[in-house]
């Protein structure tokens, strides 16, 4: 009886320090598993611009991941500026996005194409519809990039 009651520290000491050891390694698996989480996307910017017959068109594009934000900003001659920001993705060398703007004090959303071709982005065109409180195309495989706007590659103003 005397040698179970002297054995039960030792056993005691034991199974402590096993759950220790345990615990331990249960933490380096933990900071091992943080370890090799992906970083965050990089967020790229690059610019655009269009400028024929008095018309400018800029866009200035941020691409993190799949996602794609950005600029754009029209100023056709003789007709009203519209400035806004837009929000999409890029499907293939397509970008499709929702642009927000402003135009005679009132903001509007529609749905822009552009198809990117080396350093160019051209604007697609099809009929459109109206879809809750935005315009979009009725069928985005109907777009046409004739090239009448295509905007090169510039340096983005800081």
């Amino acid at each position: 009886m005397k040698t179970a009651l002297l054995s039960l520290p030792a056993i005691g000491t034991i199974l402590t320090a096993c759950n220790t050891k345990t615990a331990q390694e249960s933490a380096g698996e933990t900071a091992a598993d943080t370890a090799t989480v992906a970083a965050p996307p990089v967020a790229t910017a690059s610019c655009y611009a269009y400028t024929a017959n008095k018309d400018t068109i800029t866009l200035r594009l941020t691409v993190t991941g799949a996602a794609v934000t950005g600029e754009l900003a029209y100023k056709l001659f003789e007709k009203d500026k519209n400035t806004g920001t837009i929000q999409g993705g890029m499907k293939g060398d397509t970008l499709l996005a929702d642009y927000t703007f402003m135009s005679e004090g009132t903001e509007s959303v529609r749905q822009v194409a552009f198809l990117r071709g080396g350093d160019t982005f051209t604007e697609g065109y099809a009929a459109v519809r109206q879809e809750g409180s935005r315009m979009v195309f009725e069928k985005t495989g109907d777009l046409k990039f004739n090239g009448n706007t295509a905007l090169k590659k510039v340096s983005c103003p800081e």
